[in-house]
């Protein structure tokens, strides 16, 4: 028999869990604090403050008119008043006692009850020793895991974290595996002094005596500890870093405290997610590394675990760690056994090629064949890609310094190659930049731009970036050229790697007979990332998706992308365009973006859309809706849309909290779900598995977590229109994609012209030798530029 298992462990004994809490209400906040995203961040900063002065549970309700604060009912605030800035806010008690009953929960005390439940489960881990926490519910053991390699650079750190789901009538815990990536020098032995504010912003991890907490660096005071001063937190007199440090920490500190330098610099810093500076010491830090930082590649395989092992070491986390909490004096009981449920899969829709040939995999067509299939149906003749217009301009890039036999080899197998899918005539025009004295950043940019400039390129290329080319060369190419020429990056190393040199009479280069499978690979890529480039959509949906038209919508380093998706994937556009905000959209913008292209596209249309329906990337925005909202409107009173026509928000989140895992438990043996599994929490919430078997990969398959924000829409025909979307993987047809196309282009287009790089070293230069949880804190809430695709 084959279930679900899940990463999900009941508390079992609810009906024991009784208790009773109290509200306090915030009536002198301005009335138009919804609408002010620095007014609620500042209500979550002013939970955690309560919080931790109270060291009790705090839950932040934003459903009423005014924001409310529940306690629990026998205890007292020490204040009332608190700086809001630039206010000062005064709570108000209610003076009403009301029950928690976990049997029978309203709208309003199920988020009370869930967030004073896991703050009586993290309590002990707060206490532990052991353990040292990041965020409000993610904790790493102090022992890395990879403590017996005494020659490392970088410390991985093994943790869970875990969150309460209310689902079906019962309360579960969500146990997920975290890991962190730390240096293992300090902060002080990795750079000298005069580098350390180049880490401005940074995440580092200090060690406060046998207590490790997350920092973000702001920069050095100027002054060493033994003379940088401040005052302490809820203390009168005032003392310097130096004596705080060694004066709190006396009873028997670690060797990094017994040895601190009073002469090492003082810095600013803050804890994530706080506005508020403090002061430490910079020989206390050790940065903390993204899992993006190349160096750390070889250390990704310690945090990849099969699905045995994925589903196992949470049940070790139960009985070891989360066994321990008590709810108001009585102690909370977790099952061991996790969650199985009915298994549940979204059938893999029909997709149609080119000359109409649809591939249909329950006709006949075997699940593990599908990547393999789509592949062959598009090198096929007889078949090829669903592309219907032809192509503007083409260009290869290429640099003086790379040999021309090798860019010329390239240019044509990637001309043929192209040709395979697109089944008609391709070529691209040879243009050669001189990069022979372009050592730095500034000078490789300025040698591509310049010839572009210099013979005028419109259109589409291939740009081969040089060898040693800076790390962010191709990110302020293609934000330069973008509306010139949109490029697609290939390496000139990468590319040299592949041929050798061969000397009988003269010096030639041939593909090296190892590597000739490899390069073919290499360029089928690069083909397919071309094309994506041009805006050619190699295959569709055959039937109707529940939902006719979709938006996808995401904002980058203030540069939005709306990706607009029509006729099961036929019709398919994607339009940038700069904003004032740096992850979300203001009302203004988005009526102006939505009315506009809805109202261009559906002009070729002949039936008009039941349902239009934006698929936002990552968390909506009140201000996105209303914009939605009013430009819908417009829509429907000028008859390009119909006044009954269905709209809403849904957010698709690439990075989700709740940590939520399917497996597929087939008489006890644990592997990867199949792609199209599914499951709901609630009318408004669900996972789907757009990743998993028959395709291959390590670790295991990670659900898309998905969320109804706004509108009327059915959470199950939404998980399978995002399951459906995620088969136009026009990108990799041969794998599989965990985001639905929507989103994923918007993802792809944003990374060309707004991810982050640094400005400085592309405008001044510089000389060649220089060189898993993001959670509120004890909180629950209720809750032009344009390119035409």
């Amino acid at each position: 028999m084959q279930n679900h298992s899940t990463n999900l462990f009941e508390v079992i004994n609810i009906s024991e869990l009784n208790g009773y809490y109290q509200l306090y209400e915030t009536q002198d906040i301005k009335t138009e604090w919804r609408e002010d995203d620095s007014q609620i961040k500042n209500l979550h900063n002013l939970v955690k403050q309560i919080a931790y002065e109270n060291e009790i549970p705090v839950a932040l309700l934003l459903h009423k008119e005014y924001p409310r604060l529940a306690i629990p009912a026998d205890k007292e605030l020490k204040r009332l008043e608190y700086p809001l800035t630039p206010d000062v806010l005064t709570l108000t008690s209610i003076n009403e006692k009301k029950p928690i009953n976990f049997k029978e929960l309203d709208p309003e005390s199920k988020y009370i009850a869930l967030s004073f439940l896991r703050f009586a489960l993290q309590t002990p881990l707060i206490k532990d020793n052991n353990l040292w926490k990041s965020g409000t519910s993610s904790f790493f053991t102090k022992r890395p895991i990879n403590w017996k390699d005494y020659i490392r650079e970088t410390d991985v750190y093994g943790g869970f974290g875990f969150k309460i789901l209310l689902f079906d009538g019962k309360i579960y815990v969500v146990v997920k595996l975290c890991y962190k990536y730390v240096d293992r020098k300090w902060l002080t032995d990795r750079c000298s002094v005069e580098k350390i504010n180049d880490f401005k912003m940074r995440h580092a991890l200090y060690h406060y005596g046998h207590r490790f907490f997350p920092v973000q660096l702001l920069g050095l005071t100027g002054k060493n500890i033994s003379k940088q001063k401040f005052k302490p937190q809820n203390r009168d007199s005032i003392t310097t870093v130096f004596k705080y440090t060694k004066n709190e920490l006396k009873s028997n500190p670690p060797q990094w405290i017994s040895t601190l330098d009073p002469s090492s610099s003082a810095i600013h810093y803050r804890y994530p997610g706080n506005e508020k500076r403090r002061y430490g010491a910079a020989s206390l830090c050790k940065l903390i590394l993204t899992t993006s930082d190349p160096n750390l590649e070889h250390l990704h395989s310690l945090s990849i675990k099969s699905p045995y092992k994925r589903l196992s070491l949470p049940q070790d986390i139960v009985r070891q760690y989360l066994s321990k909490g008590f709810f108001n004096g009585t102690p909370i009981r977790i099952s061991e056994e996790p969650l199985l449920r009915k298994r549940k899969i979204f059938p893999v829709p029909a997709q149609v090629f080119g000359q109409n040939t649809v591939l249909e995999i329950n006709n006949g067509k075997r699940l593990d064949k599908l990547g393999k299939i789509r592949m062959e149906y598009l090198r096929d003749p007889n078949i090829g890609g669903l592309i219907t217009s032809g192509f503007h301009a083409q260009y290869l890039i290429a640099p003086l310094s790379l040999n021309r036999e090798i860019v010329e080899d390239f240019k044509d197998r990637l001309e043929k190659t192209i040709q395979q899918f697109v089944h008609r005539p391709y070529s691209m025009k040879l243009v050669i930049y001189n990069d022979q004295k372009a050592g730095t950043l500034r000078e490789q940019k300025d040698a591509i731009i310049r010839k572009c400039l210099d013979v005028n390129l419109h259109g589409y290329g291939v740009l081969i970036l040089p060898h040693s080319n800076k790390p962010d060369l191709h990110n302020f190419v293609k934000k330069e050229l973008w509306e010139r020429v949109q490029c697609q990056c290939v390496l000139a190393e990468k590319l040299n790697n592949f041929y050798d040199r061969v000397s009988k009479e003269k010096i030639h280069y041939i593909v090296k007979r190892q590597l000739e499978r490899k390069y073919i690979s290499y360029l089928r890529n690069t083909a397919l990332g071309h094309l994506i480039v041009n805006r050619k959509w190699l295959w569709a949906l055959k039937d109707k998706l529940h939902y006719d038209v979709y938006i996808g919508l995401d904002v980058l380093n203030n540069t939005a992308a709306f990706t607009f998706l029509y006729n099961n994937g036929r019709q398919c556009f994607t339009h940038i365009y700069p904003s004032k905000q740096k992850e979300k959209l203001l009302t203004q913008q988005i009526i102006k973006v939505i009315y506009k292209h809805l109202k261009e596209d559906l002009k070729n249309y002949s039936e008009a859309p039941r349902s239009v329906i934006i698929h936002r990337d990552g968390k909506s925005h009140s201000t996105e809706w209303k914009g939605f909202k009013e430009a819908i409107q417009r829509l429907q009173k000028e008859g390009i849309i119909s006044k009954d026509t269905n709209f809403g928000i849904i957010e698709v989140h690439k990075h989700d909290a709740l940590g939520f895992r399917l497996f597929l438990n087939k008489n006890g043996y644990i592997k990867n779900p199949a792609i199209g599994s599914w499951e709901v929490f609630s009318k408004e919430k669900g996972v789907v598995c757009t990743t998993g078997d028959p395709f291959k990969f390590q670790g295991t398959a990670k659900p898309l977590y998905v969320e109804i924000a706004y509108g009327e829409l059915e959470i199950n025909k939404v998980l399978q229109d995002i399951f459906s979307l995620s088969q136009l993987c026009w990108m990799s047809p041969d794998k599989c994609c965990r985001l639905p196309i929507t989103v994923k282009l918007c993802d792809e287009f944003l990374r060309s012209v707004a991810a982050e790089s640094n400005e400085d070293e592309a405008i001044y230069g510089e000389m060649e030798d220089m060189d898993e949880f993001e959670e509120e804190d004890k909180v629950i809430v209720l809750r032009e530029r344009r390119v035409m695709l």
